[in-house]
C-alpha cells in the first residue's frame, strides 16, 4: 500500500453486500464490514427495560412521518424511532466481523474501536484531530500522539487483519 495523504473513510464507505471480492479481502472492503458491525452493535438492546408487555403487538406499531409532523405542531417534542431488532443474518455478519479484531494489536484497539465508531458515526470520514485528545495514548518519550500517528497505527491494524484474513497477503 502506498501511504498518501487521503484519511482513510473520506471516500464512500458504505458496506458492500459482497464484502469482498474476487481478489480477497481488501483494506476498503474490511473497513467497511467494521463499519457495518459498529452500526449492528449500535443497534443491539439497550440495558433499559422494556416499558410494555413483551407479548404484545408492539413491533407493528409504526408512526409514520404524518404521526411526527401532528405531534411536533401540538408542541410535543420530536421523538425517535425505536430501533428495530437485528435479524440473525446481520448478528453472524457482525460476529465475524468484530471477531477479526483478534488480529490487532492490544494497544491499537483503542484506535480501531474510536475510528469506526467515528466513521460509522459521520458515514463519510474520521475525524482524527478530534479522536486523538480522547484517546490518549503516548509516545515513548510521553507525549500525546497527534492525528497522524493514529491514522498510522489505524492503517496497520486494518491491513493486519486483511492479511490474516487473505492467508498473509494484502489484498489492496
Amino acid at each position: 500500500m502506498i501511504w498518501d495523504e487521503r484519511s482513510p473513510g473520506r471516500e464512500n464507505n458504505h458496506p458492500s453486500e459482497a464484502g469482498r471480492d474476487g481478489a480477497g479481502w481488501t483494506f476498503d472492503a474490511v473497513q467497511a464490514r467494521l463499519v457495518e458491525a459498529w452500526g449492528f452493535k449500535r443497534r443491539l438492546p439497550g440495558d433499559a427495560p422494556w416499558p410494555f408487555a413483551s407479548d404484545g403487538p408492539w413491533h407493528l406499531i409504526v408512526a409514520d412521518q404524518a404521526d411526527r409532523n401532528e405531534a411536533v405542531f401540538a408542541g410535543h417534542p420530536a421523538g425517535s424511532l425505536p430501533r428495530l431488532p437485528l435479524r440473525p443474518a446481520e448478528v453472524d455478519r457482525m460476529h465475524e466481523a468484530l471477531d477479526w479484531i483478534v488480529h490487532v494489536r492490544p494497544d491499537d484497539v483503542r484506535v480501531v474501536a474510536a475510528a469506526i465508531a467515528d466513521l460509522e458515526r459521520s458515514g463519510r470520514r474520521i475525524a482524527w484531530s478530534e479522536i486523538a485528545p480522547r484517546i490518549g495514548l503516548r509516545s515513548k518519550y510521553g507525549r500525546l500522539l497527534g492525528p497522524r500517528p493514529l491514522m498510522m497505527r489505524y492503517r496497520r491494524a486494518i491491513d493486519a487483519i486483511v492479511r490474516n484474513l487473505n492467508g498473509g497477503n494484502l489484498g489492496h
